[in-house]
Formats: C-alpha cells, structure tokens, sequence
C-alpha cells in the first residue's frame, strides 16, 4: 500500500473526530478533565449523556423532560447517597460534573443536573423552577427538592422528581406539599390552592440565587 493511501486513512480519521467533537454537547477536555479526576466508570457516564443529548436534541420538549428525567434517575448514572458520606458535608450542592464524576447524589444534586441539561437542550430557564416541597415517603413527610416544569407561565407546572421516572402536573401529587420555588430570576413562597405555584417573590434572595447559579455552571461540563 502506498503512501498516498495511509495519508487518506489518517486524514478520514480525523475528519471523523473532528465531525464527532464538533457535534458533541460534551467539550473533548472535559472528558480529560473527568478521566483525570474520576476514571473510567465517570466517563462512561459522561459519553452516555452525551449520547441521549444527542439522540433528543430535536426532539420536542416534553420528550426531553422524560428521557432527562429517566437518565439521571437511573442509578447506574446517579445513586442517591447523603452529602456527608458523599462530600464530608452536611449540605453540598454538586454540579453535574461532580455528580456524574461521584455517581452519587443528593436531591438537590439530581435537580441541578436535570435543570441544566435541559437548559443545553434549548428548554427556557423561565420554564424551569427548583422546587422545596414536603414529600411522602411511606407516609413520612420530608423534605424534598423537585424540579418543575411550566410550559406556560399560568399554567400548573409539570414535576420531575428523582423518586419517579412518572411526570405528573403538581396538582396531581398529592404526595407533595410545595413550599419554595425559585429560578435564576424568580422566587416564590406560600402554595396557592388549586395550581401548584407559589407566590409572593424577594428580589434580594434571587439575586443571590442567580450569582450562584452562575458561580455553579463555571465547574460544569
């Protein structure tokens, strides 16, 4: 074989990494990154988003809820483990390259994580509230961190919860008692009766929400 012909392989080699870096939601060094900081089992679970990110892109937005939901509930991808075994801290908020590094979470953890792969996927942060909530589990109520979903601004919002692949309007949870909701630009308090919103905003507390949103998103993927 000639020279010329090795020279068409290498050049088709990396025409092909080109093409399959350029189309990936995940940059090529973070998966440096995540080699370095946490091993082989932690990349696998970074090309395995990758992979659904890419299969749903232009997929409608509902679709994107479930499959987002199912993947960071499967606990192959992420088990729930409590912060102080996870972190060595009481309360710890991971990005979805921590969580994805750990394969361990909180929470709080699996709503980060959704949150902000659905923002990649084109969904609005507007649309997008984490939400406190007081949830029965085996007629206990705790608390719980959900992320709702509002396809309208009045309508009665869409829950994604790590407790279930199941996504049901709010008023259809009556395992759930909401209690705080807030995103990059809003906050809101006190349940209203029939719609599973919340009232009454504070711009102080969102403003500080907001910064930490953004510091939250530097060290993600």
């Amino acid at each position: 074989m000639g020279k010329n012909f090795f020279k068409r392989v290498i050049l088709f080699t990396l025409f092909i990494s080109i093409t399959l870096f350029s189309s990936s939601f995940i940059k090529s060094q973070t998966y440096t990154r995540m080699q370095k900081a946490y091993g082989d089992l932690a990349v696998a679970r970074l090309e395995k988003l990758d992979k659904l990110m890419q299969d749903i892109k232009n997929t409608d937005e509902a679709n994107k809820l479930v499959k987002v939901n199912e993947f960071f509930n499967n606990p192959n991808i992420i088990k729930w483990q409590d912060d102080m075994i996870t972190w060595g801290k009481t309360d710890y908020w991971a990005n979805r390259f921590e969580s994805l590094g750990k394969g361990f979470g909180d929470c709080e953890d699996f709503v980060i994580a959704k949150y902000l792969t659905l923002l990649d996927l084109g969904v609005s942060e507007e649309k997008l509230f984490f939400t406190y909530v007081y949830a029965n589990l085996n007629g206990k109520w705790i608390s719980h961190m959900v992320l709702a979903y509002y396809d309208k601004p009045d309508d009665i919002p869409f829950i994604l919860d790590s407790n279930t692949n199941s996504i049901k309007r709010a008023n259809k949870r009556v395992d759930l008692k909401p209690v705080l909701s807030f995103n990059a630009k809003d906050l809101f308090l006190a349940q209203q009766a029939s719609s599973g919103k919340l009232s009454a905003k504070s711009s102080k507390y969102t403003k500080d929400w907001s910064n930490y949103l953004d510091n939250l998103k530097k060290g993600d993927l």
